[in-house]
């Protein structure tokens, strides 16, 4: 089974036939993001890009007018991404926390 005996998917490991396709699909990295992407309809990476969109709004709002926000809970969120690392499950978990910190940290953020 792939699940371990926490619930959650085990790493698995793959012999040297997956260099392969794994080199299909980077060069298909034009893909992305479009109607052809065989991964973006995944949970996951709808959530990644949710996610990006965010941060990218916030940034922008920053940018455009930073009097009007408290500049160091601002620093703060920016540096959240940061801490959204792994793959699977890790990264998701870690991204929940991220936003949760995030929700918090907006509260204070205007001025």
């Amino acid at each position: 089974p792939a699940l371990g005996a926490h619930g959650v998917i085990r790493k698995r490991a793959f012999g040297y036939w997956i260099r392969i396709p794994m080199m299909i699909l980077a060069r298909l990295q034009w893909l992305r993001e479009t109607f052809l992407d065989p991964f973006t309809l995944q949970q996951e990476r709808q959530k990644e890009h949710a996610w990006r969109d965010r941060y990218i709004v916030f940034v922008k709002a920053i940018s455009s007018t930073p009097e009007s926000y408290d500049l160091s809970v601002a620093e703060q969120i920016a540096q959240l991404p940061a801490d959204v690392r792994g793959f699977g499950h890790v990264k998701m978990q870690a991204m929940d926390v991220a936003i949760r910190r995030w929700d918090e940290l907006s509260l204070s953020l205007r001025k």
